[in-house]
Formats: structure tokens, sequence, C-alpha cells
């Protein structure tokens, strides 16, 4: 089993309890969506009070907690989307 690699966004309040705009994630393979909420709120434990509401979008296009990754993705995650 190798490892892969994701680039993470981090949008809204996510940037602020992270207190970065990106980082470089690795993963062991087979990797998924949910592995890789896991590394980041390893990473940035403030994210875990709203893992479960974080919206996660791989290459522009919104996606589950079972979304294979390959590796080289990049990532976005968001809090939910609102407005009228």
């Amino acid at each position: 089993m190798g490892r892969m690699k994701a680039t993470v966004r981090y949008f809204g309040p996510c940037r602020l309890q992270t207190g970065r705009e990106t980082d470089e994630v690795e993963l062991p393979e087979p990797a998924t969506v949910a592995g890789l909420l896991e590394a980041c709120c390893r990473l940035h434990p403030a994210l875990q009070a709203a893992r479960r509401s974080l919206l996660v979008a791989v290459d522009q296009e919104f996606s589950g907690p079972d979304t294979p990754l390959a590796g080289g993705e990049e990532i976005a995650l968001m809090p939910p989307l609102s407005g009228g």
C-alpha cells in the first residue's frame, strides 16, 4: 500500500479555524473523502466540531464521504451554503 497527497483548501470559518488557506495532506491508499476529513481534523482539532456539516468538493465537484481519492486532487472544505 502506498501513500497519496491531496491539496486541501479551506474556505469561510474553516480558514479561521485552521489559520491556513491550504494544507498538503498525505493519506494511505486507498484513500477516501472520509479519510481525508479525519486527517484534517487530526491536523486541526478545531474542525472536529463542524466535521459532520462540512461540505467537501473534489476538483470542484461536491463529494460524499465514500468518494475515492487517487492523489493530486484539489479538495475544498467549506461550511454549509446558506443564502436566499
